[in-house]
């Protein structure tokens, strides 16, 4: 089950480029506390200048007709807080 909470100032992403994964599954084991199962932060690689950036850190990123992962694994940095409250 993907998580679609707030992210925080400092959480850490781990993208992929391809993931063979079902995405309507639970994960097979837990991950960890404060480890999810989260969409792709595309509106944070869609932000970035230069725009390059973005295919720098996803590679491929903003090619046309290549598809997109839409999922990634985040970890929560507990004690910051969230972008929203600033």
């Amino acid at each position: 089950m993907m998580y679609n909470g707030l992210r925080n100032i400092g959480d850490l992403f781990l993208l992929f480029q391809r993931l063979t994964y079902d995405f309507e599954l639970d994960l097979p084991t837990p991950l960890g506390p404060g480890i999810y199962l989260d969409y792709t932060p595309q509106d944070i690689l869609a932000s970035v200048e230069p725009p390059a950036l973005a295919d720098y850190v996803l590679p491929g990123y903003s090619l046309p007709g290549m598809p997109i992962t839409n999922c990634c694994i985040r970890k929560e940095r507990i004690g910051v807080k969230s972008a929203l409250d600033s």
